[in-house]
């Protein structure tokens, strides 16, 4: 049987690593991602600051497509995500990059990061899922409005705030030096 295209397991590839080259190109490398050997609790990425030395766990999840208007073959501009709950355990600094790709998974069209911890609030709960439906509009005013990441840049910069919210004294930047 011939493929007629990218499985779920190599979209998701295919995603993380252009996040991966866009975060350290937007950075000018000051951010380092690195994959876990094993992704068992749902963290694809860890990236590291090398201005910090901190690390935020993320989970990067992708679609190609919106999902059609109701009652239409046309697409939209409501994209559905899933997270499994088993996800949810490492809630803590760990955050959802939810990214819409081009139909040809060569680029990121559009993002959302949310902290996995406000996901229960966020989210709907379907079966061992939470689910997330948000508008790719920059004019929508949908509740995940507030997690829409209009650019790469915009991405870099809210990932460098949430590294100024841990602990500053972990770790200790003289055991790094």
């Amino acid at each position: 049987m011939v493929a007629s295209g990218p499985t779920s397991t190599q979209l998701g590839l295919l995603a993380e690593n252009l996040v991966i080259n866009a975060l350290i190109h937007a950075s000018h490398g000051r951010l380092a991602p690195f994959r876990p050997v094993a992704d068992d609790e749902g963290i694809d990425l860890l990236l590291y600051d090398k201005g910090t030395g901190r690390v935020l766990p993320l989970q990067v999840k992708a679609r190609t497509r919106t999902l059609k208007k109701r009652g239409s073959s046309e697409r939209g501009n409501i994209v559905h995500f899933q997270v499994r709950e088993v996800a949810l355990r490492q809630k803590g600094k760990t955050r959802l990059l939810a990214v819409l790709l081009d139909e040809n998974a060569t680029s990121i069209t559009a993002a959302w990061l949310i902290p996995l911890n406000q996901m229960e609030r966020v989210a709907r709960k379907r079966g061992e899922n939470f689910v997330i439906r948000p508008n790719r509009s920059i004019k929508s005013r949908d509740r995940f409005k507030p997690y829409f990441i209009p650019s790469i840049d915009v991405l870099v910069a809210k990932l460098m705030q949430e590294f100024e919210r841990f602990d500053a004294s972990f770790p200790p930047m003289s055991v790094l030096r």
